[in-house]
């Protein structure tokens, strides 16, 4: 089973880009805005007020200054403990087969007469509807010790694209939120999965749509088969951010 880890470094780059993109725009029609001042005091001969116009002005400068440091440490620091959130497949159970449990199922002869009749049935009919849960993973490490706080995170939302074999089949998202707590321990969170096999894998025989299912969710099944790619939105105080890739 795979999943594919989630990498912001350039999205923390950008957003620091932006926000001092803004300040030195800022701070270059300051000055601008000086020498105007300047030029015109000095046309003028009102030193004294425009020393009290620049002074006024240094002051909003700093100010500014350090609302804008303050606010690049907090997104920094905040997009910094969200890249070390980490997800994986645990396991997949709960699995159906045209409303047949398989999970205790290990080879296609494992099956009874009547069975075998729904599957062939089903076949023919072009559904072989699979029911099943995938439990993910979820690791916040962020638990205040190597240097980082102590994060809580709260997942509104978890977009996913799900692959069989490599091919894509159906995609679907999380019900309600997930909150994952700054302990260091994962978190396992339910998806729940229904689809119809004869919609991705209609070219196949009865037998090799049971003997995917069982590869799947059997007795002895095995999670390399399953890719889910997914992109989480996470609540902070700075608002809803969602990771800029799967």
């Amino acid at each position: 089973m795979q999943i594919r880890f989630y990498k912001i470094v350039i999205f923390i780059e950008i957003v620091k880009f932006k926000i001092w993109y803004f300040f030195d725009i800022y701070l270059f029609r300051l000055t601008h805005f000086l020498l105007y001042l300047v030029d015109k005091s000095f046309l003028d001969t009102n030193f004294t007020d425009f020393i009290t116009i620049m002074k006024r002005y240094i002051l909003y400068s700093l100010a500014l200054l350090f609302a804008f440091s303050s606010i690049s440490c907090s997104v920094f620091n905040t997009i910094s403990n969200l890249t070390r959130l980490k997800f994986k497949l645990a396991d997949v159970n709960n699995f159906t087969l045209n409303g047949i449990p398989i999970s205790n199922k290990a080879k296609v002869t494992d099956f009874g007469a009547l069975d075998i009749i729904k599957f062939t049935t089903g076949v023919a009919q072009g559904k072989m509807q699979a029911n099943f849960t995938l439990n993910i993973q979820a690791l916040n490490p962020n638990d205040g010790t190597g240097g980082y706080p102590r994060t809580n995170i709260s997942m509104v939302s978890f977009p996913w694209r799900l692959f069989i074999d490599g091919k894509e089949t159906i995609t679907g998202n999380i019900s309600s939120p997930v909150y994952i707590p700054g302990t260091g321990e994962s978190v396992t969170f339910p998806i729940s999965i229904g689809m119809n096999l004869m919609d991705f894998f209609k070219n196949n025989e009865y037998q090799s749509i049971v003997n995917l299912a069982l590869a799947l969710g059997g007795s002895k099944s095995s999670s390399a088969r399953i890719t889910i790619y997914a992109r989480p939105t996470i609540s902070t105080s700075l608002g809803n951010i969602a990771y800029p890739e799967e």
